[in-house]
């Protein structure tokens, strides 16, 4: 929680590394509500996980889709 608002921080796996340059990944959750906040990241992580998925099998999903849509 950074002020009254939760962030979704986590490393990307090294496995990823060759399609994703980032090493953290640190986005605003935009809630102050725990519960809601949680849902939000595991939503999240499970979308950047697919995404990551997708890029490796040759694919090139919309990043910025991913994070409007959670």
């Amino acid at each position: 929680m950074v002020g009254r608002t939760y962030r979704f921080h986590m490393r990307a796996p090294k496995r990823f590394a060759v399609v994703e340059r980032r090493k953290e990944i640190d986005l605003s959750l935009k809630t102050s509500d725990l519960l809601h906040a949680e849902t939000k990241g595991l939503e999240l992580e499970k979308s950047l996980q697919s995404m990551w998925e997708a890029r490796m099998a040759g694919l090139n999903p919309d990043y910025e889709a991913i994070i409007k849509y959670c």
